[in-house]
């Protein structure tokens, strides 16, 4: 795990955030999920574990590179698709068109994690 890190600090990641069931030594996607946990979590308002158990892999290139079903989150008080619609604009601070539908699309890009909602 020293060199894993050792090698993140060079590119200018200085720490992950402690998630009991990320291995990003064993799986260097979790890197990645952890990531987006971290930064999901205070939007959703949820635990970063339950964000980070909620992203899976996409199966389709056009799907993105994770995917995150929102309802999986059970989150009360809220539909899903405008939750979906909401953590859209607080990520790119603007109002997106894709709110329909309640899948979250991720796609890992050189140093942009890029979100999108899918339109019906």
């Amino acid at each position: 795990m020293e060199s894993l890190a050792a090698s993140l600090a060079r590119l200018g990641v200085k720490s992950l955030p402690a998630i009991p069931s990320a291995h990003p030594d064993q799986n260097p996607l979790d890197i990645f999920r952890t990531h987006i946990a971290e930064r999901l979590a205070p939007l959703a308002g949820v635990h970063q574990e339950a964000i980070f158990a909620g992203l899976d892999r996409a199966t389709k290139p056009d799907s993105g590179d994770f995917i995150l079903a929102v309802p999986r989150l059970r989150i009360q008080g809220a539909k899903p698709h405008e939750l979906s619609k909401k953590w859209q604009a607080e990520v790119y601070n603007t109002h997106s068109p894709f709110s329909s539908y309640i899948y979250i699309y991720i796609y890992m890009l050189m140093r942009v994690v890029v979100w999108r909602v899918p339109v019906a």
